[in-house]
């Protein structure tokens, strides 16, 4: 059974439509707001946005709120896929999340490469300096270094959100991972190929 409606002052009956809109009471002339009302709204549209490793909305080419740990210039955002590379325009520096980057040890994805290689200018200077200590460009923390073999290269990581490469040093870590897999035939790699899986071998 609905609840009577009555006048907060006087107590008297007030007519329905009380529930959505003022009125005023005829018998004392006071006038009565509804009560709030809680909505509920079933979402069935979800838009995905893509953002920085901050959280903020980021749009394609546009400075991200991330700077470069090795100039401290502001990182500029680049896609391959669903993947989103930072890449500094004053040095050549490229810095991919720790997702991109555990990819590229298991197969050498083209697409980001070469985003990656578009992503900074052709003159970009390489760093004179490349051995002082970097720190992450999201939590802050100091840069694990780790060398890449006999390549001459070096590249500075985060467990938690990525790596940072010295211009030049993505190819370098993929060729690098390359060798480390030769002789390897992974899913992964019979899949870029366009071959079944290692089924297809009796394995």
């Amino acid at each position: 059974m609905p609840t009577a409606l009555c006048c907060e002052r006087c107590g008297a009956p007030l007519p329905a439509e009380a529930v959505t809109v003022s009125v005023s009471c005829g018998y004392c002339g006071t006038t009565s707001v509804p009560a709030p009302q809680v909505v509920e709204r079933v979402v069935q549209r979800i838009v995905v946005q893509q953002v920085d490793a901050r959280g903020r909305e980021l749009h394609a080419g546009e400075s991200s709120a991330l700077r470069c740990p090795r100039c401290a210039e502001a990182f500029h955002s680049t896609q391959s896929g669903e993947h989103t590379l930072f890449a500094c325009r004053n040095c050549g520096g490229v810095f991919l999340d720790a997702v991109c980057v555990a990819l590229l040890t298991r197969r050498a994805d083209e697409a980001i490469l070469y985003a990656a290689s578009r992503a900074v200018r052709a003159l970009a200077p390489y760093p004179n300096n490349r051995r002082g200590a970097l720190c992450c460009p999201v939590c802050r923390v100091n840069l694990a270094r780790a060398d890449l073999g006999e390549t001459g290269h070096s590249v500075d990581s985060c467990t938690t959100h990525g790596t940072f490469f010295d211009r030049g040093e993505v190819q370098a870590f993929a060729d690098y991972h390359r060798e480390l897999r030769a002789g390897d035939i992974s899913a992964e790699d019979l899949s870029a190929a366009g071959l079944p899986g290692r089924g297809w071998f009796g394995n």
